[in-house]
């Protein structure tokens, strides 16, 4: 799971104003051009506490998308990093949102180009193996926990994060290698019944009130 830093060493995604972590969104913006329309997924960080908001894209980016738009009708502009599908991890269809990967600070790793995508899931796929009776569930830490089975053994020995709004994530990279080899097929469907869309976060749960506990 990504680092997760204390007030020593401020994390980007903590806001500048109160030091909560702040959650990164995708806001359909609209925006004028020279005789149309134009709607485009802008990306932000914004910080629940304090209600401050930061954009990721600057201006003048803005600008240049909105000036490849050529014809005169409202169009929707999309960026090629919201259109990448990331080889060889795509191969079993998981959903994901590309821009997680390039605008969530640390998960870059440009010799291994969309490994640490998050996929997400609902909770139900951790309630199908905790009422299984040849799998049981322990949470490692309060970012992540494991699925073992009936001899103690791991199941899925990368873990899931539970994020903030009870969602549970893994990296596309590993999702990829656990069912590469096809030993774990039978699973795969029930994966993907409990992938679901990308809710942009990967701050785990009870971060927020570790923090605020270390600043008291």
């Amino acid at each position: 799971m990504p680092k997760i830093t204390n007030n020593e060493e401020k994390n980007p995604i903590q806001c500048s104003i109160c030091n909560e972590y702040r959650f990164f969104e995708i806001r359909q913006t609209q925006h004028s051009g020279k005789n149309r329309g134009i709607s485009l997924n802008k990306p932000f960080f914004y910080c629940k506490k304090c209600a401050k908001c930061e954009s990721l894209l600057s201006d003048k980016t803005i600008e240049e998308q909105i000036a490849k738009v050529q014809n005169d009708k409202t169009a929707y502009l999309k960026s090629a990093l919201e259109e990448r599908k990331f080889e060889p991890y795509n191969k079993f269809g998981f959903k994901y949102d590309p821009l997680d990967y390039y605008y969530i600070p640390g998960l870059i790793r440009p010799w291994n180009e969309g490994f640490l995508t998050p996929v997400f899931f609902s909770i139900e796929l951790l309630f199908y193996y905790n009422s299984n009776p040849d799998y049981w569930i322990s949470r490692s830490s309060f970012s992540s926990l494991q699925i073992y089975d009936k001899n103690g053994q791991y199941f899925f020995d990368r873990g899931f994060g539970i994020n903030r709004n009870g969602n549970l994530f893994a990296w596309l990279g590993d999702l990829y290698e656990f069912f590469e080899d096809g030993t774990q097929n039978q699973h795969l469907k029930r994966f993907l019944l409990d992938n679901i869309n990308s809710d942009h976060d990967i701050i785990p749960s009870g971060i927020s009130s570790r923090l605020a506990a270390s600043t008291v």
